[in-house]
């Protein structure tokens, strides 16, 4: 028996919780503390029976969303679950369970990108460091990603056990996709952009990238997926000349998502900084090469630099533009790149979400099987 404490039910942690539940060794109860931010556009997402939004408040703090609950350790509780997790430390809600968890001696998983990502004033970095003192208490720590798995360790000097545990997602829509493509020969090179049109995405960058490498090759297009603050002021930086090799197409619902993958030929993610990235799941799955900053989690798990995509420097226009010119002089190269890339898909496989998480949770169970000395055998999570 498994209980999730999340933040909010989007379509991809519900793709995860969904394979969960239909695995015979999962029992699932998942908690979120609201049902949408005020920057996404999900909407009212419909909950399966073993998930529930609990009744609460947030504000923002230091650039972050702070939520408080107050009836979380009671939903807690009543899940009588064998192990808990907990995803995110900041925030009232996530503290008090984390703390209560601790000590009522239930065993509990911390799930959370790289800690630190973010650069904070003196006193927010304080209390920062605060807030990561109870994972010293957790039983495993679920690390998004191999970037976030090494922070961790370095963070708790080994005293509890660190797993990779990536974002998942469902990708079979865009695989298939993929194989109705038309592949045919590469007349033009159509990047793409998935995500939202704000500073922290490195958007600004990716403009200033594409309408130089557009001055010197006519046989590239960009396209963004998404929304934000930022979307008025790119589409006024496109020159009239160059209107028809942008195209903006605003938000669009995941089932979408296939089609438009499908019609690119290179993916590009140039975020300042990113705690993963589920988006390159997307794009590995639909055979697109991937350029991506180092600052972006998945790219140091998705992407074989120099053979499936780019891995480059952040907060870099320059950097973007050379690995896009890449592409541009050699189209070629971006169905090579795209079948190397397809070979990461099975990492993020939701079969492999299932293992992963059932790996966790054993460790934290049969951590409090030793600690207890008992002869029971390691139950299934």
């Amino acid at each position: 028996k498994i209980a999730f404490l999340t933040v909010m039910p989007s379509p991809y942690v519900q793709d995860v919780f969904h394979a969960l539940s239909g695995d015979p060794r999962c029992e699932l109860s998942v908690f979120y503390l609201e049902q949408e931010a005020d920057d996404t556009n999900w909407g009212q997402q419909r909950l399966p029976e073993y998930a529930r939004v609990l009744p609460g408040s947030w504000f923002r703090f230091a650039g972050g969303r702070i939520h408080y609950n107050s009836s979380a350790i009671r939903e807690l509780r009543e899940a009588d679950a064998d192990v808990y997790v907990v995803v995110g430390y900041p925030g009232l809600t996530n503290q008090s369970a984390m703390y209560w968890l601790t000590c009522t001696r239930r065993p509990w998983v911390f799930w959370g990108e790289m800690p630190g990502m973010r650069s904070l004033g003196v006193v927010a970095s304080g209390l920062r460091r605060v807030a990561q003192f109870p994972l010293r208490s957790a039983k495993a720590i679920a690390a998004v990603g191999s970037q976030a798995a090494e922070a961790y360790r370095g963070l708790l000097g080994g005293s509890v056990p660190v797993f990779n545990v990536p974002y998942h997602c469902a990708t079979d829509d865009f695989t298939r996709a993929a194989l109705a493509r038309n592949e045919g020969a590469r007349q033009e090179i159509r990047f793409l952009y998935c995500g939202q049109l704000i500073e922290r995405k490195g958007v600004d960058l990716l403009l200033t990238a594409f309408l130089k490498l557009r001055e010197r090759y006519a046989n590239v297009r960009l396209g963004f997926v998404g929304t934000g603050p930022l979307e008025v002021d790119l589409k006024h930086r496109v020159p009239a000349e160059f209107t028809s090799s942008v195209t903006f197409h605003g938000f669009r619902p995941v089932a979408d998502l296939p089609e438009l993958f499908s019609a690119a030929d290179v993916f590009v993610l140039p975020s300042r900084h990113d705690g993963w990235g589920v988006v390159v799941n997307q794009a590995v799955a639909s055979r697109l090469p991937v350029i991506a900053t180092s600052a972006v989690g998945a790219a140091h798990d998705l992407i074989a630099d120099g053979e499936s995509g780019y891995v480059i420097e952040p907060d870099s226009s320059e950097a973007i533009f050379d690995a896009m010119e890449r592409f541009a002089a050699d189209p070629d190269r971006a169905r090579s790149f795209g079948e190397r890339s397809f070979e990461f898909t099975s990492r993020i496989d939701l079969n492999r979400a299932v293992e992963d998480w059932v790996a966790v949770c054993t460790a934290a169970l049969g951590s409090v099987r030793r600690n207890r000395r008992t002869a029971e055998s390691v139950p299934s999570a």
